[in-house]
C-alpha cells in the first residue's frame, strides 16, 4: 500500500510541479503585459493584474504541496533530532497527523468560501471569484497526499539518519 501511494504520489507531483511552473511564468508574462501596456502603450489594460494575482495564488498553494512533499518548510527541529528511537517515529507521526489535520481543516474552509462565491465575478475578468478561492481545497488535499508521501517515503528516513 505504501508503495502505491508513493507511486501515486510521484505522478501526481510530477503534474503539479508543472503546472505551478506554468502559472508562476503565465504571471511573470501577464505582468511583463501590464507593465508594457501601462508605460509603454498608456493604455493599461483592466484584466492583467487580476489575472496576475490568480496565477500567484494557485502558483503558491500548487508550490506548498511540492514544499510539503520535500519536507522544505521552514521548522524548528531540536527536539525532534534530539529523540531517538520510537520516540522519534511517535513524534513524526504527530506531526503528520497535526499537518494533515491543518490542511484538512483550511481545505474545509477553502471549499465553503469557494463555494459561497460561485456567483460573484471578478471585476476584469468576468469568471466566478471562486476560481481564485479553489486554490485552497485543491492545495490543501495536494498538501495531504504530499505530507502522507513524505511520512511513508523511506528514502527521507535514510536520508535523516544518515546526518
Amino acid at each position: 500500500m505504501r508503495d502505491r501511494i508513493l507511486v501515486f504520489e510521484r505522478k501526481v507531483g510530477k503534474a503539479v510541479a508543472f503546472v505551478a511552473s506554468t502559472t508562476l511564468v503565465a504571471a511573470v508574462f501577464v505582468a511583463l503585459w501590464q507593465v508594457t501596456s501601462r508605460f509603454v502603450l498608456r493604455s493599461p489594460s483592466d484584466w492583467s493584474e487580476v489575472l496576475t494575482r490568480l496565477l500567484l495564488i494557485w502558483c503558491v498553494y500548487l508550490g506548498a504541496a511540492i514544499a510539503f512533499r520535500r519536507g522544505a518548510l521552514v521548522s524548528v527541529d531540536l527536539l525532534q533530532s534530539s529523540l531517538k528511537g520510537r520516540f522519534r517515529v511517535w513524534l513524526d507521526l504527530a506531526i503528520t497527523m497535526l499537518t494533515i489535520s491543518f490542511l484538512l481543516a483550511i481545505g474545509a474552509l477553502g471549499a465553503q468560501l469557494a463555494w459561497k462565491t460561485r456567483f460573484q465575478t471578478i471585476a476584469g475578468l468576468e469568471i466566478a471569484i471562486s476560481w481564485g478561492y479553489l486554490a485552497i481545497p485543491v492545495g490543501a488535499t495536494l498538501g495531504v497526499l504530499a505530507a502522507l508521501a513524505h511520512h511513508l517515503d523511506p528514502a527521507r528516513r535514510q536520508l535523516e539518519t544518515s546526518l
